[in-house]
């Protein structure tokens, strides 16, 4: 199987970025390297998107992946995939919305 183009919503960018505003108020650096090692699980599940568990509770064809604290969700198909957000375990996400592109 060839690797997924890797895509991410706006709120996927939105998660992100304001999961490394708040880990940088204590070190800019741990939150370079928490970014980046969550971008690379994207790659990885680019890889191998069956990874992840079924989530039909939240949204049809969506998918998370457990990362430290943080869960990623996204969906697959033939060429692309899309990461739809990034939630801290912690939260409640069954209020959240999972865009469907």
């Amino acid at each position: 199987m060839q690797r997924l183009e890797v895509r991410r919503t706006i709120e996927a960018n939105q998660d992100l970025r304001d999961i490394w505003l708040y880990v940088r108020s204590d070190s800019q650096r741990a939150a370079d390297g928490l970014i980046r090692r969550l971008i690379g699980t994207f790659d990885e599940l680019a890889a191998t998107p069956g990874l992840g568990r079924a989530r039909p509770d939240l949204s049809e064809g969506l998918r998370s992946f457990p990362r430290g604290r943080f869960n990623i969700f996204y969906r697959a198909d033939a060429a692309t995939l899309m990461v739809v957000r990034v939630l801290s375990s912690y939260r409640d996400v069954t209020d959240q919305s999972f865009p469907e592109t």
